[in-house]
């Protein structure tokens, strides 16, 4: 993995019908696990989701990384160096095609904080049926 895991985490929301949907996210965590690397502080996190229209919806978030910034070049957990002290910065567009089924294109560590060379991309497919 290139991120450290999350562990226990605490987050707020608070949605707005401004134009469509707006929601604002912030949270708080601490890595229960990945602390080897002698980097145990708390990380802190925060994302907006803004609906377009009844189909689509912009998403952006940004992780600090404030528990994966040792600035150690040098340090290597399972061969995986962990991040570079940027942060995380991540983006998306959700289409709704239907009440059920949703379509997701991720576009994460566009600021490439770790070793990478290029920004990871993603599609989802999100399914969803209550019973």
């Amino acid at each position: 993995y290139e991120q450290k895991a999350w562990g226990i985490y605490m987050v707020m929301s608070k949605n707005w019908n401004l134009l469509g949907n707006l929601g604002l996210h912030a949270g708080l965590c601490k890595s229960l696990s990945e602390n080897d690397d002698g980097d145990t502080d708390l990380n802190v996190f925060f994302g907006i989701d803004k609906e377009l229209n009844r189909s689509f919806s912009l998403l952006l978030e940004f992780d600090t990384a404030l528990n994966d910034n040792l600035n150690n070049e040098n340090y290597h957990l399972n061969d995986i160096t962990f991040g570079k002290g940027r942060g995380y910065l991540n983006a998306g567009i959700r289409w709704a095609i239907n009440q059920n089924l949703m379509m997701e294109i991720n576009f994460n560590d566009i600021n490439q904080n770790t070793d990478a060379e290029y920004t990871n991309r993603e599609i989802k497919m999100m399914y969803s049926e209550s019973f």
